[in-house]
């Protein structure tokens, strides 16, 4: 199936050979390449990461099949993917010395997740540390905490005049 093989980490030397003369060319309809959400876009990289997370709580809630999880080098989107059950990977692209890909991640960026609802469109900020981008990685996470990211704030007073040298600043967050 397009999108879906198996991946092999190993520390010693392997032989792996199969029997290609049975196999002829296919074609698979129903392989989407890189995808994201609408409003968004990403550039394909020959650098890249990938950050299988086994699961994600919304505070105390698990993360819904459908739901974006969107990788972020600083402000920058390097990947993204709509969760489909444990041990979803995240790709994350890497600069590769192309132009589009200047602010893309390179060895050692801290690579932030965001959880964008797919029903209600709320956005969540992944609080724990997930680790450091490395080309050709593959990370396994066992599981992450997301936050709601307040979608606005208020500044209810201010006194006295903030020209003062001490200013007192009442606000709130949801």
């Amino acid at each position: 199936n397009g999108g879906k093989g198996y991946w092999m980490i190993t520390t010693e030397s392997i032989s792996f050979s199969f029997d290609l003369s049975a196999v002829g060319r296919s074609f698979n309809l129903n392989q989407k390449g890189l995808v994201y959400p609408q409003g968004y876009s990403i550039n394909q990289s020959t650098n890249q990461a990938f950050y299988f997370i086994e699961d994600i709580y919304l505070g105390n809630v698990r993360i819904s099949k459908g739901d974006w999880v969107l990788a972020f080098n600083n402000k920058t989107l390097v990947g993204a993917r709509q969760w489909d059950g444990g041990f979803t990977d995240i790709p994350a692209m890497g600069n590769d010395e192309m132009l589009n890909l200047y602010d893309y991640c390179k060895f050692g960026s801290s690579v932030r997740f965001e959880i964008h609802q797919n029903g209600t469109g709320k956005v969540f900020q992944v609080v724990d540390t997930t680790p450091l981008w490395t080309n050709n990685a593959i990370f396994n996470v066992d599981r992450l905490t997301a936050l709601e990211i307040p979608s606005e704030t208020t500044i209810s007073s201010v006194y006295p005049n903030p020209f003062n040298p001490i200013t007192n600043i009442t606000f709130g967050i949801e």
